[in-house]
């Protein structure tokens, strides 16, 4: 019984290690970060580090606050 048991734990630990990796090699994803605070909403560019914040009065409603590095 000892083991199945540690067979088993070392199966689940690798299926999600594969799992894991599998999701580590698609590098445009998770490029843009959403937050609010205080009630405005900003989008920070996880590449650049640039930082935009919302604006209903602008034309397309992102307006770029810190230009990064």
């Amino acid at each position: 019984m000892k083991k199945y048991t540690i067979g088993l734990i070392t199966g689940a630990l690798l299926a999600i290690s594969a799992m894991m990796f599998m999701g580590a090699r698609d590098s445009e994803r998770g490029k843009y970060q959403a937050f609010a605070s205080e009630g405005r909403r900003y989008l920070l560019d996880t590449q650049s580090a640039k930082l935009y914040s919302y604006n209903i009065n602008s034309d397309n409603g992102w307006v770029l606050r810190s230009d990064g590095f």
